[in-house]
């Protein structure tokens, strides 16, 4: 389980949560996204600083867990736990976690430190939810039924009518791939910042870049070492598709990703609200 989080992480979910109320207030496109923008770099920011701090004082309080997330009747769904296997795949490498896939993508293992677990959890439930009411909302219109998808056979590609399958798979699969972009994005420009931090910090002297690096670097190299012996892991995961694709569902997902907002909030829960299939 993950260990209680310190009164610095709840102060961070508290920043975060502010910056996307305000977000959602705002009639401007571009605030919006700005603010929601600044939501995902603070979480890898606050995640950066507890490294450096560490390592500078030698503290080797913070040691990696393992946690457990088990899908309940609400992600009955196969299509849908896919998608949020995957997604969590995205937010988990943007958060220096590791992660494994339960058995029939049931749910999934987490490995790192507490306070990457949390933030990592805290995203994953919002973009969850965010994704799963968008591909609703965007099913509700109908605008699948007059578009095409492409099925592969032995006589090669056809455009065929859309199936409704296929066309939810598809705003899934936009939506995690833009998502997967938006979160790297977010924490490279971070971790620049951080390393030309380095160079001004008081005392810090020439070459001194390297301090950021060698510190994240040291860290990912814990967490893959405790990954190698924690997992019980057996072969590499893959999800299974139909085939078919559906380009203007998957730009259609792509745009809600786009939209999304990146941070957490408090009210979150899933497996205790339903998540719409």
């Amino acid at each position: 389980m993950t260990q209680p989080a310190p009164a610095a992480d709840d102060r961070m979910v508290e920043r975060i949560s502010a910056l996307l109320a305000k977000a959602e207030s705002t009639d401007s496109e571009h605030e919006r996204e700005a603010l929601m923008a600044k939501a995902q770099q603070l979480a890898a920011r606050h995640s950066i600083d507890l490294a450096l701090a560490a390592a500078r004082e030698g503290r080797t309080d913070q040691q990696p867990v393992v946690e457990r997330i088990v899908f309940d009747g609400d992600h009955r769904n196969r299509n849908l736990k896919k998608h949020l296997v995957l997604l969590m795949s995205a937010v988990a490498r943007a958060n220096d976690v590791r992660m494994d896939v339960l058995n029939r993508a049931d749910g999934v293992v987490l490995y790192g430190y507490p306070s990457d677990v949390r933030m990592a959890q805290a995203i994953w439930a919002s973009l969850a939810l965010q994704m799963a009411s968008a591909s609703a909302a965007w099913m509700r219109t109908g605008a699948w039924r007059r578009q095409t998808m492409v099925r592969h056979d032995r006589w090669g590609p056809e455009a065929v009518p859309m199936d409704a399958r296929v066309a939810r798979r598809s705003f899934y699969e936009g939506f995690v791939h833009r998502i997967g972009e938006r979160l790297r994005e977010a924490r490279e420009s971070v971790e620049r910042d951080a390393v030309r931090d380095d160079a001004v910090r008081p005392g810090a002297g020439a070459g001194a870049g390297a301090g950021t690096a060698l510190v994240l670097a040291g860290k990912r190299g814990r967490i893959a070492d405790f990954y190698a012996e924690q997992s019980r892991a057996r072969g590499t995961w893959r999800p299974t598709g139909s085939g078919a694709l559906a380009p203007e569902a998957s730009r259609a997902g792509r745009d809600a990703a786009s939209r999304a907002r990146l941070g957490t909030e408090h009210e979150v829960r899933v497996g205790r609200r339903s998540l719409p299939a």
